[in-house]
């Protein structure tokens, strides 16, 4: 029906065309009378056509190309640093106008020009670091390490008091760990800021100006925006904390946040899809997990990047049990935790499906005692030599013909599963 291999073809526009079209394109498709539903596959598809589209356009130069997520937020923060250190500059005027002999600022900077301009700048640049809130995403993640041997490596923390009635109740086994979501990178900022804050009292000391009537109401101006500052780095890392957490068990786990929500998922039962995020620009790899329990209850936890386009695909649309969570801290120990324990429990029931003669679907591949079945391709066990994931996708190796799928593998729960159970039986590991 569509041409998948361009984008403009996909939602039906011509290269060219105003990106407001082209997005009214995109929602046409969607909202196509002849066709009420599409598949998960199809949403996908149209996304990321428009995501593709986007990326082109971003890249040269479109200014109607939709902002990526990072460029929101520093446009954010450099709005709200301006504004901020406008308002304090403005604010150390008035007072010094105000105070000084005959309305005028001029007789406090008389001899001390350059120390008071130094100091007023200085002063802005303390009060910018103390508001300046940086970039909504997660970068705490790295490159996923081998996972721990030692239980004490695997959980390293103290159970939390009073979760025993949960662990009775629920019937997950012993408590393991706990994660709470990483506060705000605020020491540093504070550090620099206050050290700043040093340097324009020494300048107002050495020049005098500390003595005179305007120049001690500008210092209290100065003291009041700071003190903001310091509480607003305070809001954020209590707000960063407030009460939500991951707990490990033996047979399952409990996220708790945002609010006042708590999910429990077992190992045995639990869907998980992941997706990988690569930041070129800092080296770093993130992970977002999408956990969904048997009533379709499902909570988005690590990098928020692409947690709700992720959402909206495997959850068929439906976002009404979809919660956004946090972004726990140590994903490198929690997320092979997460991928090991599901394996753990689950791979040998898929195993006895096979044995039995019975196909197990993950997504748009599944697997029974011939081999496997990739976007309706029959590929036989003798005839598979390798298998990878690249670029997203999977690709596998049919005697010397390499098989690319259509689907990303982050539409596909418990991939991790299926990328064990082929290797019991084909033998082959994964690259």
């Amino acid at each position: 029906m569509f041409d998948h291999s361009d984008p403009y073809r996909l939602l039906g526009v011509a290269r060219g065309t105003p990106m407001g079209e082209v997005r009214a394109a995109y929602r046409r498709r969607l909202a196509d009378p002849r066709r009420p539903t599409y598949s998960p596959e199809e949403q996908l598809r149209f996304v990321t056509a428009l995501e593709a589209i986007e990326r082109e356009r971003r890249a040269l130069g479109d200014p109607e190309a939709a902002p990526t997520p990072e460029q929101k937020s520093r446009r954010r923060n450099a709005t709200g640093l301006a504004v901020y250190a406008a308002c304090f500059l403005i604010a150390g005027v008035v007072a010094l106008t105000a105070a000084a002999p005959n309305g005028t600022a001029r007789a406090a900077w008389d001899g001390d020009l350059l120390a008071t301009g130094l100091s007023l700048t200085a002063a802005a640049i303390a009060v910018a670091i103390l508001a300046f809130r940086g970039p909504r995403r997660n970068h705490t993640a790295h490159n996923r390490p081998p996972t721990p041997k030692k239980a004490e490596d695997m959980y390293p923390n103290a159970q939390p008091p009073g979760i025993e009635s949960i662990i009775a109740q629920a019937g997950l086994g012993q408590w393991r760990a706990r994660y709470q979501p990483r506060p705000a990178p605020i020491g540093v900022r504070l550090g620099v800021a206050l050290g700043i804050y040093l340097l324009v009292v020494l300048l107002f000391a050495s020049t005098g100006f500390l003595a005179t009537g305007y120049g001690l109401v500008f210092f209290l101006v100065f003291t009041a925006f700071i003190g903001l500052g310091v509480a607003n780095l305070a809001h954020m890392k209590r707000k960063s904390q407030a009460g939500d957490a991951l707990d490990f068990f033996d047979e399952g786990l409990i996220v708790k946040g945002p609010k006042a929500r708590v999910q429990m998922l077992w190992w045995d039962d639990a869907r998980v899809f992941q997706q990988l995020f690569h930041y070129p620009t800092t080296g770093l790899v993130t992970f977002n997990y999408l956990l969904v329990d048997q009533e379709g209850n499902a909570v988005s936890i690590g990098d928020p990047k692409g947690a709700a386009s992720s959402a909206i695909v495997n959850l068929n649309g439906n976002l009404d049990r979809f919660v956004l969570g946090a972004a726990f801290e140590g994903p490198e120990i929690w997320g092979p935790i997460i991928q090991d324990q599901i394996t753990r429990a689950q791979l040998p029931k898929v195993l006895a499906e096979i044995e039995a003669g019975r196909r197990v679907d993950f997504g748009h591949l599944s697997i029974d005692r011939d081999g496997i079945t990739a976007d309706g391709n029959p590929i036989p066990w003798p005839d598979l030599q390798a298998a990878s994931v690249q670029d997203g996708v999977v690709l596998f190796n049919v005697r010397g013909r390499f098989l690319r799928t259509r689907e990303p593998v982050y539409t596909i729960a418990n991939f991790f599963v299926f990328k064990a159970a082929v290797q019991v039986r084909s033998g082959i590991t994964w690259t």
